[in-house]
Parts: structure tokens; sequence; C-alpha cells
């Protein structure tokens, strides 16, 4: 039986940090009815959708073969805000793009992107 530990990760384009679904992947080793895909564990939530399939071939496994554990993330929601945050903080950089440090002090003071952006998300 082997043994798979599995910290899950939180879904960063939920709608809101607290609307974020975990899921939970990981490789789970070799597919022995084709040989060539890998096969990988799969599970939205705590056992709900669960499945180890084949990447290849779709090859269903069955669970019995495994010892899985499955780890909530220490904070999804905090992992999502920081997703949310870098991405927003792209967009002013794009924005911004050509214009002097007098102009964005000018605008916004003395902030940095990821200031502005949790300042705008509310972080």
């Amino acid at each position: 039986m082997k043994k798979l530990k599995i910290v899950g990760k939180a879904d960063v384009f939920a709608f809101s940090p607290e609307s974020a679904e975990i899921t939970y992947t990981a490789y789970a080793g070799e597919c022995s009815q084709c040989g060539q895909g890998s096969l990988e564990y799969y599970s939205l939530g705590h056992g709900e959708c669960e499945s180890v399939q084949c990447d290849t071939c779709y090859n269903d496994v069955a669970l019995s073969n495994f010892d899985i554990e499955l780890v909530d993330p220490a904070d999804p929601i905090k992992e999502v805000q920081d997703f949310k945050v870098w991405a927003k903080s792209k967009d002013y950089e794009t924005m911004y793009a050509g214009a002097d440090s007098m102009t964005l002090y000018s605008i916004h003071g003395n902030k940095s992107f990821e200031d502005m952006a949790r300042e705008e998300l509310g972080y």
C-alpha cells in the first residue's frame, strides 16, 4: 500500500477568498496499464470526487491501493488574498509602464504597486 500525504491548495481564482474551495492533487506513481502516464490523486474537498487516475490513458486505480492523508493548507484565505494582490499589482505595473517615479509619487504618494493593490482590494 502506497502512502500519500497531500497538502491542499486553495482555488486562487475563486470569486472571493472566503469562497475558495480546497483541492488536493498529488503524483501517485507510474501507470501499470499503459506504462507511459503518471497516476495522479485528485479530490475536491475532503473525499468529494476522489480518484486516482492516469493522466495518459485515464485508467482509474482503486483507492484501496493507497493510504491517503489529506492535510489542510495553513491559511487558504491568505493564500487567495496574496495571489489576488500579486495579480492586481501586475495590472498596476502594466498600467504605469513608462511612467516616471515623480508622476507615480504625485498620483499615489509613496506606495508600492502591492500597497495600491491591497488598498483597492480591501485586504
